[in-house]
Protein backbone atom coordinates (compact mmCIF):
# COMPACT_ATOMS: atom_id res chain seq x y z
CA UNK A 1 0.00 0.00 0.00
CA UNK A 2 1.74 3.38 -1.11
CA UNK A 3 1.46 6.23 1.68
CA UNK A 4 -0.75 9.26 1.56
CA UNK A 5 0.59 11.43 -0.63
CA UNK A 6 -0.09 14.20 2.26
CA UNK A 7 2.46 12.17 4.17
CA UNK A 8 5.57 12.55 1.49
CA UNK A 9 5.72 15.68 0.93
CA UNK A 10 8.50 17.71 2.84
CA UNK A 11 8.95 20.26 5.02
CA UNK A 12 12.65 22.51 4.29
CA UNK A 13 14.90 22.95 7.10
CA UNK A 14 18.45 24.35 7.05
CA UNK A 15 20.82 22.31 4.85
CA UNK A 16 17.88 19.71 4.52
CA UNK A 17 14.85 18.30 3.55
CA UNK A 18 12.75 16.23 6.53
CA UNK A 19 10.00 13.81 5.29
CA UNK A 20 7.06 15.11 6.71
CA UNK A 21 5.89 10.94 7.92
CA UNK A 22 9.08 11.93 10.35
CA UNK A 23 7.98 15.12 11.63
CA UNK A 24 4.33 13.98 12.52
CA UNK A 25 6.26 10.88 14.29
CA UNK A 26 8.07 13.19 16.01
CA UNK A 27 5.79 16.58 16.72
CA UNK A 28 2.59 15.23 15.40
CA UNK A 29 0.34 15.81 18.52
CA UNK A 30 1.80 13.36 20.65
CA UNK A 31 4.01 14.61 23.11
CA UNK A 32 6.06 13.18 26.01
CA UNK A 33 4.01 12.42 29.59
CA UNK A 34 5.02 16.23 31.81
CA UNK A 35 3.10 17.73 34.65
CA UNK A 36 0.75 15.69 36.05
CA UNK A 37 -3.19 16.17 35.70
CA UNK A 38 -3.11 17.97 32.35
CA UNK A 39 -6.09 17.05 30.38
CA UNK A 40 -5.44 18.38 26.68
CA UNK A 41 -7.74 21.19 26.85
CA UNK A 42 -6.11 23.02 23.50
CA UNK A 43 -6.47 19.88 21.67
CA UNK A 44 -9.35 19.84 18.91
CA UNK A 45 -12.78 17.24 19.94
CA UNK A 46 -11.91 13.51 20.10
CA UNK A 47 -13.54 12.15 16.26
CA UNK A 48 -16.34 10.21 16.41
CA UNK A 49 -15.62 6.04 15.99
CA UNK A 50 -16.49 5.80 12.79
CA UNK A 51 -14.11 8.43 11.75
CA UNK A 52 -11.56 6.42 13.61
CA UNK A 53 -12.61 2.74 12.24
CA UNK A 54 -11.57 4.39 9.28
CA UNK A 55 -8.36 5.42 9.99
CA UNK A 56 -6.33 3.26 12.66
CA UNK A 57 -3.33 4.91 11.80
CA UNK A 58 -4.89 8.95 13.27
CA UNK A 59 -6.21 6.92 16.24
CA UNK A 60 -2.36 6.31 17.16
CA UNK A 61 -1.34 9.32 16.56
CA UNK A 62 -3.98 11.52 17.74
CA UNK A 63 -4.50 11.66 21.54
CA UNK A 64 -7.01 13.80 22.49
CA UNK A 65 -8.16 13.01 25.87
CA UNK A 66 -4.98 11.73 28.16
CA UNK A 67 -1.85 12.30 28.57
CA UNK A 68 0.34 10.83 25.95
CA UNK A 69 1.07 6.51 27.02
CA UNK A 70 4.91 6.20 27.56
CA UNK A 71 5.23 3.49 24.68
CA UNK A 72 4.01 5.92 22.10
CA UNK A 73 7.26 8.00 23.05
CA UNK A 74 8.98 5.40 20.92
CA UNK A 75 7.57 7.03 17.82
CA UNK A 76 9.35 10.12 18.20
CA UNK A 77 11.38 9.97 21.28
CA UNK A 78 14.67 8.53 18.87
CA UNK A 79 18.10 8.61 16.83
CA UNK A 80 15.38 10.27 13.94
CA UNK A 81 14.79 13.39 16.30
CA UNK A 82 18.00 14.38 15.55
CA UNK A 83 17.50 15.88 12.06
CA UNK A 84 15.73 18.27 14.19
CA UNK A 85 16.82 18.56 17.46
CA UNK A 86 20.56 18.54 18.89
CA UNK A 87 20.61 18.29 22.32
CA UNK A 88 23.68 19.32 22.91
CA UNK A 89 23.46 22.72 20.42
CA UNK A 90 20.03 23.51 22.16
CA UNK A 91 21.72 23.26 25.82
CA UNK A 92 24.80 24.52 25.56
CA UNK A 93 24.54 27.93 26.32
CA UNK A 94 22.34 27.23 29.45
CA UNK A 95 24.17 24.66 31.53
CA UNK A 96 27.69 24.17 32.45
CA UNK A 97 29.65 21.60 34.71
CA UNK A 98 28.29 21.16 38.08
CA UNK A 99 24.88 22.37 37.54
CA UNK A 100 21.63 21.18 39.28
CA UNK A 101 19.25 20.59 36.35
CA UNK A 102 15.42 20.02 35.90
CA UNK A 103 13.87 17.96 33.32
CA UNK A 104 10.16 18.53 33.16
CA UNK A 105 8.21 15.58 31.49
CA UNK A 106 11.33 14.32 29.91
CA UNK A 107 10.07 11.66 27.91
CA UNK A 108 12.46 8.86 27.66
CA UNK A 109 15.63 11.21 28.24
CA UNK A 110 16.05 12.84 24.85
CA UNK A 111 17.02 15.90 26.73
CA UNK A 112 17.98 14.53 30.02
CA UNK A 113 20.93 12.11 28.72
CA UNK A 114 22.97 14.85 27.39
CA UNK A 115 22.11 16.90 30.40
CA UNK A 116 23.36 14.59 32.43
CA UNK A 117 26.59 14.62 30.29
CA UNK A 118 26.95 18.26 30.22
CA UNK A 119 26.60 18.62 33.95
CA UNK A 120 28.93 16.18 35.21
CA UNK A 121 30.58 13.91 37.77
CA UNK A 122 29.46 17.27 40.19
CA UNK A 123 26.31 17.85 38.62
CA UNK A 124 22.88 16.31 38.78
CA UNK A 125 19.86 15.94 36.53
CA UNK A 126 16.46 16.04 38.12
CA UNK A 127 13.54 14.06 35.35
CA UNK A 128 10.17 14.72 36.60
CA UNK A 129 7.33 13.19 34.90
CA UNK A 130 3.51 11.68 35.98
CA UNK A 131 3.89 8.41 34.58
CA UNK A 132 6.76 5.66 36.23
CA UNK A 133 6.80 3.85 33.22
CA UNK A 134 7.96 6.76 31.59
CA UNK A 135 10.83 6.84 34.51
CA UNK A 136 11.85 3.19 33.79
CA UNK A 137 12.66 3.62 30.95
CA UNK A 138 14.72 6.60 31.12
CA UNK A 139 16.49 4.85 33.59
CA UNK A 140 17.19 2.04 31.33
CA UNK A 141 18.51 4.43 28.69
CA UNK A 142 20.83 6.58 31.60
CA UNK A 143 22.02 3.23 32.39
CA UNK A 144 23.27 2.21 28.92
CA UNK A 145 24.48 5.62 28.09
CA UNK A 146 26.51 5.67 31.29
CA UNK A 147 24.89 8.45 33.04
CA UNK A 148 22.95 6.77 35.40
CA UNK A 149 24.51 8.29 38.82
CA UNK A 150 23.85 11.70 37.53
CA UNK A 151 19.69 11.33 36.65
CA UNK A 152 17.35 11.26 39.51
CA UNK A 153 14.29 10.14 38.23
CA UNK A 154 11.06 12.22 40.27
CA UNK A 155 7.38 11.22 40.18
CA UNK A 156 5.48 14.45 40.48
CA UNK A 157 2.39 14.65 42.27
CA UNK A 158 -1.32 15.15 40.89
CA UNK A 159 -1.08 18.62 41.36
CA UNK A 160 2.30 19.77 41.92
CA UNK A 161 5.75 18.81 40.52
CA UNK A 162 6.26 18.83 44.49
CA UNK A 163 10.07 19.25 44.55
CA UNK A 164 12.26 21.58 47.35
CA UNK A 165 15.50 21.54 45.18
CA UNK A 166 16.96 25.06 43.88
CA UNK A 167 17.64 24.86 40.22
CA UNK A 168 20.48 26.72 38.15
CA UNK A 169 18.62 25.70 34.77
CA UNK A 170 14.95 24.05 34.19
CA UNK A 171 13.78 22.88 31.03
CA UNK A 172 10.09 22.15 29.68
CA UNK A 173 10.04 21.44 25.89
CA UNK A 174 6.84 20.76 24.02
CA UNK A 175 4.59 20.74 27.57
CA UNK A 176 3.41 23.84 28.93
CA UNK A 177 0.68 24.10 26.02
CA UNK A 178 -0.88 20.57 28.26
CA UNK A 179 -1.23 22.31 31.52
CA UNK A 180 -4.28 23.37 33.20
CA UNK A 181 -2.90 25.94 34.74
CA UNK A 182 0.19 27.32 33.36
CA UNK A 183 0.06 30.16 35.89
CA UNK A 184 0.84 27.93 38.57
CA UNK A 185 3.41 25.55 37.41
CA UNK A 186 5.06 29.43 36.40
CA UNK A 187 5.25 30.06 40.48
CA UNK A 188 6.29 26.95 41.17
CA UNK A 189 9.51 27.20 38.54
CA UNK A 190 10.21 30.86 39.80
CA UNK A 191 10.28 29.22 42.95
CA UNK A 192 12.53 26.75 41.84
CA UNK A 193 14.93 28.47 40.50
CA UNK A 194 18.38 30.28 41.96
CA UNK A 195 18.76 34.05 41.68
CA UNK A 196 21.23 33.15 38.79
CA UNK A 197 19.41 30.30 37.38
CA UNK A 198 17.32 30.42 33.91
CA UNK A 199 14.71 28.45 32.44
CA UNK A 200 13.90 27.59 28.96
CA UNK A 201 10.30 26.69 27.36
CA UNK A 202 9.67 25.35 23.97
CA UNK A 203 6.19 24.62 22.17
CA UNK A 204 5.86 22.73 19.24
CA UNK A 205 5.03 25.47 15.96
CA UNK A 206 2.29 22.78 14.69
CA UNK A 207 0.50 22.80 17.50
CA UNK A 208 1.28 25.73 19.48
CA UNK A 209 0.00 28.74 17.01
CA UNK A 210 1.75 32.40 17.94
CA UNK A 211 -1.01 33.54 19.60
CA UNK A 212 -0.96 30.82 22.07
CA UNK A 213 2.56 31.24 22.16
CA UNK A 214 2.17 35.32 23.55
CA UNK A 215 0.20 34.25 25.83
CA UNK A 216 2.41 31.99 27.35
CA UNK A 217 5.10 34.34 27.80
CA UNK A 218 2.60 36.94 29.19
CA UNK A 219 1.42 34.10 31.92
CA UNK A 220 5.14 33.29 32.80
CA UNK A 221 6.08 37.12 33.19
CA UNK A 222 2.55 37.35 35.15
CA UNK A 223 4.73 34.46 37.86
CA UNK A 224 7.02 36.75 37.97
CA UNK A 225 9.71 35.29 35.45
CA UNK A 226 11.72 37.71 33.13
CA UNK A 227 11.83 37.01 29.56
CA UNK A 228 15.51 37.62 28.37
CA UNK A 229 15.14 36.31 24.86
CA UNK A 230 13.31 33.61 22.25
CA UNK A 231 15.72 31.25 20.86
CA UNK A 232 15.72 29.58 17.62
CA UNK A 233 14.94 25.95 17.43
CA UNK A 234 13.44 23.53 15.05
CA UNK A 235 10.09 23.41 14.35
CA UNK A 236 9.36 25.17 18.12
CA UNK A 237 8.59 28.30 19.29
CA UNK A 238 10.57 28.92 22.43
CA UNK A 239 11.66 31.66 25.55
CA UNK A 240 14.06 32.10 27.96
CA UNK A 241 13.17 33.15 30.87
CA UNK A 242 15.34 34.45 34.31
CA UNK A 243 14.29 35.37 37.68
CA UNK A 244 15.66 39.00 37.35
Amino acid sequence: MKPSSSLIWKIRLPNRNVPVVLVRMIVGNIYSSNVPGRPCSNRPKTPVPHQIMRNPLKKLLFHHEHVCPWWVCFTFDNFLRKLLHNSEEILRPYVVEGNTVLDIGPGMGYFSIPLARTVGETGKVIAADIQPEMLRVLQKRAKKAGVEKRIITHLCKADSLGLDIQFDFILAFWMVHEVPNPLALFEEIKSLLKPSGKFLFAEPVLHVNQAMYEKTIKTAELAGLVMKEKPKISLSRSALFTTI
